[in-house]
C-alpha cells in the first residue's frame, strides 16, 4: 500500500521479495554449475579466465602434471620410477580392450563379440549412468576433469579379472597333461596354452591343466591386480571411488558370466560350425561361433560313451586304477578315474 505525500505522489515502501524475482540470475548459477560439474578449482579459475579474455580453452595446464588420454595422471608429485609404474597400469585396461578389439574385428567370433559388448555395456554403465548420477570429482592431485565416482580403471581390471577366472575355472581338467618327454614338446605346449592371455580374458584354451590354470592367473593377476591401487597411489581417484569401482566391476562380470556368456555357451555347444550369413565361400563370414565348452560341460547322450577295460599295467593311483572312456563322435576321449 502507499499514502500520498507533498506534491501528490505516493510514497513508496520496499516490495517482499517474489519467489520469480532474480530467475535470470538462478538460471545463470545452474548453467555455471551444470558447466563447471566434477571439473577441479584449477581447470574452472583459468577456464573463467580464459574465456573473458577471449583465449582458447587449450591453453589450459595442470599444475599437478600432465593430463594424458583415458584420464591418466603423469604426476609432479611423483619419481618416475613411479610414474612409468603408475602410467603403465593406467593403461593396461585401454590396451587389454584394444586388443579385445582388434581380435574380434580379425577373427569376427562370438566368443570376441561377448567380450566387446561386455566392455560397452559397463562403460555405459559406469561413464554415463553412475557418473551422471553421483558426480563426485576426483582428488585435487588429479589432472583428469571428469568425474571420479566410480572408478572405471577399477571397474575394468576387476571386472576382466572374474570375467578370466570364472572362464579360466569352468575348464580345469587335471589329466591335462603333456603327453611327450621330449623338452621341445613340453616347452611348446607350456607356450600354447600359458600365453593364451595375449589374446584377451576369454580366450582360454578349451581345457587347462592345474599348472596353466596357475599360470594363467597370476599373469593376468600381475597385470589387472595392481590397476585399482596404482589409480589411489598417483591421485586420480579417491579410496571409496576405487573400492566402489572394484566392488562394481566384480558384479558386473558375475553377472555377464553366469547369465549371459555361460548360458549362451551352453546353448552353442553343439553348433561348433556355425556361421553367419551361410556362404559357399571360404571366410566370407561375418560372425562364426568360437565358443568351446570342455566335454563335462557338454551334454553327452549316455549311449554315446563308452568304458574300455582298465589300463592292464597301470598301478592303482589313491585307490583306484586308470579307466579309458571314450565319447563316440570325436568331442573328446581320454583318460579318467
Amino acid at each position: 500500500s502507499s499514502s500520498p505525500v507533498a506534491g501528490g505522489e505516493p510514497a513508496s515502501f520496499p516490495r517482499k521479495p517474489k519467489p520469480w524475482d532474480g530467475a535470470s540470475n538462478c538460471s545463470e548459477l545452474s548453467m555455471q554449475q551444470e558447466r563447471k560439474g566434477c571439473k577441479p578449482p584449477w581447470y574452472t579459475d583459468k577456464y573463467d579466465e580464459l574465456v573473458r579474455q577471449g583465449q582458447s580453452i587449450k591453453n589450459i595446464k595442470c599444475p599437478n602434471g600432465i593430463r594424458l588420454p583415458g584420464d591418466v595422471t603423469l604426476s609432479n608429485h611423483l619419481s618416475t620410477p613411479e610414474n612409468v609404474m603408475c602410467v603403465f597400469y593406467g593403461f593396461v585396461p585401454m590396451l587389454v580392450i584394444a586388443v579385445a578389439v582388434v581380435e574380434f574385428l580379425y577373427v569376427r567370433g562370438t566368443r570376441e563379440l561377448f567380450f566387446v559388448l561386455y566392455v560397452a555395456v559397463t562403460t555405459a554403465l559406469n561413464e554415463v549412468v553412475l557418473k551422471g548420477l553421483v558426480k563426485q570429482p576426483r582428488p585435487p592431485k588429479s589432472c583428469a576433469v571428469t568425474c571420479g565416482m566410480p572408478s572405471s580403471h577399477a571397474t575394468f581390471a576387476m571386472g576382466f579379472f572374474i570375467v578370466m577366472f570364472l572362464d579360466a575355472a569352468s575348464r580345469i581338467n587335471p589329466m591335462d597333461v603333456p603327453g611327450e618327454e621330449h623338452p621341445e614338446a613340453v616347452c611348446n605346449y607350456w607356450m600354447q596354452r600359458s600365453l593364451a592371455f595375449i589374446r584377451g580374458p576369454l580366450s582360454n584354451p578349451v581345457t587347462l591343466s592345474n599348472g596353466s590354470f596357475v599360470i594363467t592367473c597370476l599373469t593376468w593377476g600381475f597385470l589387472l591386480l595392481p590397476v585399482p591401487l596404482s589409480r589411489i597411489y598417483v591421485g586420480d581417484h579417491s579410496t571409496p571411488q576405487v573400492v566402489l569401482g572394484s566392488a562394481a566391476g566384480l558384479l558386473y562380470g558375475f553377472i555377464f558370466f553366469y547369465c549371459v556368456y555361460a548360458p549362451f555357451a551352453v546353448y552353442m555347444a553343439d553348433a561348433e560350425k556355425w556361421r553367419w550369413p551361410r556362404n559357399p565361400w571360404r571366410g566370407t563370414h561375418v560372425l562364426k561361433n568360437t565358443i568351446r565348452l570342455p566335454w563335462w560341460r557338454r551334454k553327452v547322450n549316455p549311449h554315446h560313451i563308452s568304458i574300455v577295460d582298465s589300463e592292464p599295467d597301470a598301478a592303482l593311483v589313491y585307490g583306484r586304477s586308470l579307466v579309458r572312456v571314450e565319447v563316440v563322435g570325436g568331442h573328446w576321449s581320454g583318460v579318467a578315474w
